[in-house]
Parts: structure tokens; C-alpha cells; sequence
């Protein structure tokens, strides 16, 4: 690849808002590469500090006979999500992580993500990252990402749609 190739496709990545760091070796921490945008949203206001304190991740269990929905399952099969809906109208957000195959597994609740009666946009897995956007408005959304290794939210991000 031609350095003018390699810079054109620098700078289409930059435009995007997705560009490699290259400025941080290998090793080091990198808060782009510690928490994945695969929506590719621009970065947007951090609010995690406002909406962090109101989110908790529990064990819990799923309501008997629940429809689930919005479900999916992560690339290692270790963890699954899913949301329910209330009869009141709410969306209950769960995540399933698979602790022995076919044997043993644990059901978390994220609980406190605020607007609960409108629902979950772009659910997605990125390895243990669970992603999703939920709107707090017609045109403003926030953007969450959890480490459901670690069972926290990692980044809180508010964007105009």
C-alpha cells in the first residue's frame, strides 16, 4: 500500500470517527479500545458519571412464561441477552452468562437505565461488551456499554440522532 493510500484511508477513518490509535503500543490501556462502538456513533457528551450511580447489575430471575425479546447471543457463547416487556409497558433488560455448558448458568438484571418504557435500539455484542442505545427523546439517544465480565457500565454516552 502507497503512503497516499495509507493516509486517504487515515483520514476517511478519522472523518467516521473509528480510527486505530496508533499512538498507544501495545499493552498500554486504551479507553477506544476498552470500550468498542460498534454503532460507530460520534463520541458524543460522557454521562456516565450522572447515569452511572442509577444502574445496577443483579442476579435475578426471569419472570415464568416471559416473551422474551431482542435476543441474542455473544460470539463465545458465553453470554446471551435479552429484554422483557411488562404488563405495566417497561422493558426489563437480562443477561444470561453461561458458566458451564449445558449444566450451570447465572441471570443478571441491568437495572436503573432510565426511559424503561421506550425500547432498546441496536442491541450487540462486541466479545463481553453488551451494547445498546436506548432514546431519551425523538432525537437524542444514550449509548451504553457494559463489561459483563466485570458486570459494570463502562461508558454512558449522550448523541443527537
Amino acid at each position: 500500500m502507497t503512503g497516499l493510500a495509507s493516509l486517504l484511508i487515515l483520514a476517511a477513518g478519522l472523518s467516521f470517527g473509528f480510527a486505530h490509535d496508533f499512538q498507544t503500543p501495545r499493552g498500554e490501556p486504551n479507553a477506544r479500545a476498552e470500550t468498542p462502538n460498534p454503532h460507530h456513533h460520534a463520541r458524543g457528551e460522557d454521562v456516565l458519571k450522572e447515569v452511572g450511580p442509577e444502574i445496577k447489575i443483579v442476579e435475578a430471575s426471569v419472570p415464568e412464561n416471559a416473551e422474551l425479546q431482542n435476543l441474542l447471543l455473544n460470539r463465545s457463547k458465553r453470554f446471551s441477552s435479552f429484554t422483557v416487556t411488562t404488563e405495566d409497558g417497561l422493558e426489563r433488560i437480562f443477561v444470561r452468562q453461561v458458566l458451564i455448558p449445558n449444566r450451570s448458568d447465572k441471570v443478571y438484571e441491568i437495572r436503573g437505565v432510565a426511559w424503561p418504557n421506550r425500547p432498546l435500539s441496536g442491541p450487540v455484542w462486541a466479545g463481553d461488551y453488551f451494547i445498546f442505545d436506548r432514546s431519551t427523546n425523538p432525537h437524542a439517544a444514550i449509548h451504553y456499554v457494559f463489561d459483563m465480565q466485570k458486570r459494570v457500565l463502562v461508558a454512558a454516552r449522550a448523541f443527537t440522532e
